[in-house]
């Protein structure tokens, strides 16, 4: 019969193997991050948890993962524009222009109205400096983005990357 320390040395061996496969997949598909809010409905709802990967090319249309000022947590968002894009919003129609054409935006959760509040914005039309990038959340009317000064355009070295996945809830299982 086998020894218990045989046991024991094959029961580190399998759980080390899981520990560096874990790793791996952390290290190149990214980490985890939960949405936290509404600002990303309908795409992504509260608390949904995502895969985020640091190996992508920054594109208009992606979801970010990003930190934004003293927030502890990432921040999803959608990419709107990027560096040398002029970014125009008409919030009459609702309509973003970039570079001077109106973009089709279908995963919007409902019409762009002004924004509420009074809180600063963003000024517009503006071109996207070099090293940043314009964001906004799909739930146009309730996310606090790049529209708000307090916000502003965001520094590429505060993206975390590209959300690749939703892994939970398990039934919207989806791949980005």
């Amino acid at each position: 019969g086998r020894s218990s320390l045989d046991a024991a040395i094959e029961w580190v061996e399998s759980v080390a193997s899981a520990l560096i496969v874990i790793v791996l997949i952390f290290v190149f598909l990214g980490r985890q991050a939960t949405v936290e809010g509404h600002s990303m409905n309908n795409t992504f709802s509260d608390q949904d948890k995502v895969i985020v990967s640091n190996f992508f090319n920054l594109q208009r249309g992606q979801v970010i993962a990003l930190y934004s000022g003293n927030l502890g947590k990432p921040l999803i968002k959608r990419v709107i524009a990027v560096a040398g894009d002029k970014i125009d919003i008409d919030y009459d129609s609702g309509v973003v222009y970039i570079n001077d054409q109106p973009i089709e935006e279908p995963y919007i959760k409902e019409r762009m109205t002004y924004p509420a509040g009074n809180l600063p914005l963003t000024k517009l039309p503006l071109t996207v400096p070099e090293g940043m990038v314009f964001v906004m959340g799909d739930n146009r009317n309730n996310s606090e983005d790049s529209r708000y000064q307090e916000v502003g355009l965001i520094d590429r070295d505060t993206i975390i990357g590209k959300v690749n996945l939703r892994f939970y809830p398990v039934d919207q299982f989806r791949v980005f």
